[in-house]
């Protein structure tokens, strides 16, 4: 679990690298891993919220939220373990005592036992806490909520298509987020379309996972590409402004891009879930000549669920 990777800033100056992390030593369960989203969720709120902290060098804070135990004892401020310029701070609480009190609560104890080792850990190193501080009041300024705009909007002389990301964690104790399009007409808003039910995977603020923003392919329809970092595009989202939605390839003859879409429409990641349509694109792809799409065949039927593994060639 982990927050920003941004290194550097427009200058060249490297800066503070954030990353929040949480550590059990007995397996979780029901009660306990609303601890883990809760970490993890907030790390993605300061990720967004901190400023940029210029510093000589590259250094990263790991902050570590873990139980008490007898093995593990408080770190003071002035003693935390330095490899390199990695830099951790434990953050020890007992969660039998956020049992049975309201969950925005737990977020509240959890961000202010966060955000004090932040501020000892600025004040000790001589950075500006300000910035830790903004990032906190920011935070509970929004009552744990968090919705933001995307890129820029892009208009088809009728319509603009804004892109949007949200992450709720605030009523069910269970970290939700989404990504929209939202659709305009004469600045009001006409239409907003979930097309992706996961908004973690651009949540850093280097993201560059979206290569075009949003690009009107006519009067009712827009694409949004998608690319992994120092990738060309290969996949995109076909959204019409009715709601409808579709993924697909760039390259409609790459018998790996098909087998790769084929197991998204299958096990619903990218796109709403549709094994019928999956399974037919696996298929494609294994009469291409794919040996993982044949390999998955003889393993997996229509109605078979995910997870999937299939042994590598030449194994």
């Amino acid at each position: 679990m982990r927050t920003s990777e941004t290194v550097s800033d427009t200058t060249g100056n490297n800066m503070f690298v954030l990353r929040f992390e949480y550590e059990r030593r007995k397996p979780h369960t029901e009660e306990t891993e609303i601890y883990v989203d809760c970490c993890y969720w907030l790390g993605i709120m300061y990720d967004f919220y901190l400023k940029p902290i210029t510093l000589g060098k590259i250094r990263y804070i790991k902050v570590t939220l873990t139980e008490i135990s007898e093995d593990r004892i408080e770190i003071p401020v002035d003693k935390y373990t330095k490899e390199g310029e990695v830099i951790y701070i434990y953050i020890h609480y007992e969660h039998e005592n956020l049992l049975n009190i309201p969950f925005v609560e737990v977020q509240k104890i959890l961000l202010d036992i966060i955000h004090n080792r932040l501020i000892e850990y600025a004040i000790s190193n001589n950075l500006d806490n300000n910035i830790f501080q903004e990032a906190y009041n920011t935070i509970i300024k929004n009552n744990f909520l968090f919705e933001k705009k995307h890129g820029n909007p892009v208009s088809n002389g009728i319509y603009t298509a804004q892109m949007s990301f949200k992450f709720d964690f605030q009523n069910t104790g269970v970290l939700s987020s989404g990504i929209y399009v939202e659709i305009y007409k004469e600045n009001k808003l006409i239409k907003k379309i979930m097309f992706l039910g996961n908004a973690l995977f651009i949540s850093d603020k280097s993201s560059k996972n979206f290569e075009k923003e949003i690009e009107w392919i006519d009067e009712e329809n827009i694409k949004i590409y998608l690319c992994e970092l120092y990738e060309k595009p290969r996949y995109y989202w076909k959204i019409n402004i009715n709601g409808t939605v579709e993924y697909d390839i760039v390259n409609k003859d790459d018998f790996k891009d098909i087998f790769s879409l084929g197991i998204d429409y299958y096990e619903g990641k990218m796109i709403t879930q549709d094994k019928n349509k999956g399974y037919s694109l696996i298929k494609k792809s294994a009469e291409m000549g794919y040996y993982y799409a044949m390999a998955w065949l003889t393993k997996y039927k229509p109605e078979s669920d995910p997870p999937f593994f299939i042994q590598p060639e030449n194994y």
